[in-house]
């Protein structure tokens, strides 16, 4: 679960450094970098409110706002987990994996364990549709 949280967030950082470096150029300096990421931004966001529950309702609340986190984290990688346990894409001979389909997710597990997540399937088929 903490190399999922670790992958998610650098792969993310990635992505974004990324776009950043195709948009400004990879000569971009930090303050661009920093200015235009919305991975850092979100963590920000995130870091921001649970500094204000800490401020404004003090340290019980701050305790149990941690608590809050973990359980939705735990919950979240389990999901994900149960979503795509066992799925495998095969290579062909030059060691390529095939293209994402419907069939890389697990729909019918969904609809018992975690009330069905409308259109997970189709994320893995479609990733630049809205989900």
């Amino acid at each position: 679960m903490i190399r999922s949280i670790y992958g998610s967030k650098t792969n993310t950082w990635g992505y974004e450094s990324t776009r950043i470096a195709k948009k400004y150029g990879k000569d971009a300096n930090l303050f661009t970098r920093i200015l235009y990421n919305k991975a850092f931004w979100y963590e920000v966001c995130h870091l921001s409110i649970v500094v204000a529950v800490y401020l404004i309702f003090g340290w019980e609340s701050f305790k149990f706002n941690l608590c809050f986190i973990a359980i939705g984290l735990y919950l979240f990688e389990m999901v994900n987990y149960i979503e795509h346990y066992g799925i495998l894409r095969k290579k062909d001979s030059n060691g390529v994996h095939e293209s994402i389909n419907k069939m890389h997710s697990w729909n019918y597990l969904s609809g018992a364990v975690i009330v069905r997540l409308q259109r997970h399937s189709d994320h893995h088929a479609h990733s630049f549709r809205p989900y």
